[in-house]
């Protein structure tokens, strides 16, 4: 155990990790707070902080940001992705190709670790 940085997406919203972390009773000793997974790794350089992000982030800026990672003392959690939109915007060009797009991207496997 040691400092940790939180995500805090506000109100009623934690990450899975941390969810996963309040389960098994692992209450970390928050230390810093940001709202942006993007982020903790560019946070942490330098300190003793310790955060859960995907390894994939770590993956992508590691080299930039000086960090490693490490397997978390529990499983991996799956994160789950959803799109939701006002049905007002169902039939907008626009929203409808972003859709489209996304679906694809999973779909191909594009966004695959």
């Amino acid at each position: 155990r040691g400092p940790f940085i939180r995500c805090d997406f506000g109100g009623a919203h934690i990450t899975p990790a941390e969810r996963r972390m309040r389960e098994l009773d692992l209450r970390p000793q928050v230390r810093v707070t940001t709202s942006s997974l993007l982020a903790i790794p560019h946070i942490v350089r330098g300190t003793e902080l310790i955060g859960v992000v995907p390894r994939r982030l770590v993956t992508c800026h590691g080299a930039v940001s000086g960090t490693v990672a490490l397997p978390t003392p529990f499983e991996p959690v799956a994160l789950i992705e959803r799109m939701w939109w006002h049905p007002v915007h169902r039939s907008d060009a626009g929203h409808s190709w972003l859709r489209e797009l996304t679906i694809h991207a999973v779909e191909s496997g594009a966004l695959a670790a």
